[in-house]
Formats: C-alpha cells, structure tokens, sequence
C-alpha cells in the first residue's frame, strides 16, 4: 500500500508540475502574442497617421494647383483687350472660389503636419500669396481710368512670381516626399 500512495504521490507530483509547466508556457505565449498584436496596432496607427497626412498634403496640392489655374484664367482676361466686363467677373468669381477652397486646404495640410514640412509649406503659402496679391493689385487697378502699369508690365510681375512658386512648390514636394515616404 506504501507502493501505491507513492505511485499516487508521483502521479499528483507530475501532473502538478505538467499543469505548472504547461501554465507557464501558455503564459509566455500569451505574452508574446500581446506584444507582437500591441506592435502591429502601432505600426497600423503609424500607417494611418501617415496616410491621413498624406492625404491631406496631396488636397492641399491639389487646391493650390486649381488656384494657379483660376490665377491664370483671371490673368488671361485681364490681359484680353477684348475681354467684356463679363468675363473678367466671372474669371474672377471662379478665382475667389479657388482662394477659399485653397485656404480651407492650408488649414488642413498645417494640422495634419507633418511637422518637418511646415517650413516648406510656409514657403510655398507666402510665393502663393504673393502671386495672388499680385493679381488683386491688378484687377483693382484694371478697373481704373489712370494705371500704373501697363499690362505688360503686370504680365512680367506675374510671370516672375509664377516661377518664384513653381519653384517653393518644387521645393515643398520633394520635402513631402523625404518626409512621408521615410
């Protein structure tokens, strides 16, 4: 009988110790799936984050590029001799809609950052700015009896901030790139 309590004992010890040895490695599974599932749901908010970013870059693009063709369009009535008051209206109706859309795209591209990019983004909002400034001074002035400028001269005006921000938009893209692609 001593035999069997001892056999008993063996058996309890054994299946206690499979018990704990089986816990234990359930545990260590368990924690590393948690890490590993924790690691992929930062890497997913990562991927999200850049992409809500990215996103909103490309809008932010996108509107500034329409603006440059509402500029164009408004420009190339004012520089029409043969433009009538109506078309010089409706060009600028279509630029001033451009401008909001555009301005509403800043707000959103400087929130969503990313924080590296501001100063090319800003370089590029002041170039936009001036070129859109630019075009006001000379539609407020097209309306008037006496000039400062010819036409010409304002197209040369133009023309040259037109380059000034292809350039800070060339500057802001490859900064864009550097940026959300690392």
């Amino acid at each position: 009988m001593d035999m069997d309590i001892a056999v008993g004992w063996i058996g309890a010890i054994s299946a206690g110790g499979g018990a704990a040895i089986g816990g234990a490695v359930t545990l260590l599974a368990n924690i590393q799936t948690n890490r590993a599932a924790k690691k992929q749901r930062e890497q997913e908010r990562e991927h999200a984050v850049t992409d809500r970013q990215f996103s909103s870059q490309v809008a932010f693009l996108d509107a500034a590029n329409e603006l440059t063709e509402k500029i164009r369009q408004h420009w190339g009535s004012l520089l029409d001799d043969d433009a009538d008051d109506a078309t010089i209206k409706a060009t600028k109706e279509k630029y001033i809609e451009a401008w909001r859309v555009y301005f509403t795209s800043t707000s959103a591209a400087r929130l969503a950052g990313p924080g590296g990019l501001e100063p090319a983004a800003t370089s590029f909002r002041e170039a936009m700015r001036d070129y859109s400034k630019c075009l006001d001074d000379w539609d407020a002035e097209h309306a008037e009896p006496t000039r400062t400028k010819t036409n010409e001269e304002w197209h040369n005006e133009l023309n040259s901030l037109s380059k000034q921000l292809t350039e800070k938009k060339d500057a802001y893209i490859a900064e864009g790139v550097d940026l959300l692609s690392s």
